[in-house]
């Protein structure tokens, strides 16, 4: 299985799972569990490439012309998906990431700061934070 490059504070801590995702408030726990299917997702077409990179080294010292031209065309289309895939990746923590930041700063701060923030990142966006009625 290839290597997924890790930020530092991920190696520290180890790569989140989805046992321990279940222990996570129900109000974060969506959007970091579509964050790790989306991770794992990724971590599997890089297991994809790194099988199409294989074959094609095989190809190669091997002599077939005939299925080296195929191989490289399959990579190449492993690789374009994974460079979408990996901004799609990146921005799906990022939005569990802020879930999460935004339940800890409403119960660590005062009234008054939350309603400033709130009014502030309103005033950014030019509509409140849920702009969609919930469902009835």
């Amino acid at each position: 299985m290839p290597f997924l490059r890790l930020t530092r504070g991920s190696k520290q801590r180890g790569i989140q799972t989805f046992a321990r995702v279940q222990r996570l408030m129900p109000e974060i726990r969506e959007s970091e569990i579509e964050y790790l299917n989306m991770r794992d997702w990724y971590v599997q077409e890089l297991a994809v490439l790194a099988q199409f990179e294989e074959r094609l080294e095989q190809a190669q010292n091997e002599g077939l012309t005939h299925e080296i031209g195929a191989i490289r065309n399959k990579i190449h289309g492993v690789q374009s998906r994974l460079i979408d895939m990996k901004e799609r990746v990146r921005l799906a923590g990022e939005r569990s990431f802020a879930e999460a930041y935004y339940l800890c700063a409403d119960a660590m701060l005062n009234k008054e700061a939350r309603v400033a923030i709130e009014m502030a990142a309103e005033e950014i966006l030019g509509r409140p934070r849920h702009e969609l009625a919930r469902a009835s």
